[in-house]
């Protein structure tokens, strides 16, 4: 809720700053994996709170199966298959399967 609280008073530019080196945290090889689930879920609860932060789907999609967080990865490569069909399907496919949803994929 604090960050919440902070988010909505930073003005758009300082918001797009703050996303742009959010995204480039989560890109980083050596990013431990209690920080990629706290950001995860970050991401996640500002989507609740319908404040969403407009990551760039494909690299949250992309982390959330690197760290086996298939539930999230699917939720992200289902919006990526939205505006990008055809690069969003195998993932899709796969993660369905890693989550023994073999008439999904």
């Amino acid at each position: 809720a604090g960050f919440v609280s902070c988010w909505i008073d930073l003005d758009d530019s300082l918001q797009d700053q703050l996303i742009h080196h959010l995204e480039l945290a989560l890109q980083a090889t050596n990013i431990p994996p209690e920080i990629v689930q706290l950001l995860l879920n970050l991401v996640e609860f500002m989507e609740h709170q319908d404040k969403p932060l407009l990551m760039n789907v494909r690299i949250l999609g992309n982390l959330a199966e690197r760290f086996h967080a298939y539930a999230k990865a699917l939720h992200y490569r289902e919006l990526e298959f939205q505006t990008s069909p055809t690069t969003a399907i195998e993932q899709l496919i796969s993660i369905n399967n890693h989550l023994q949803e073999p008439q999904s994929a």
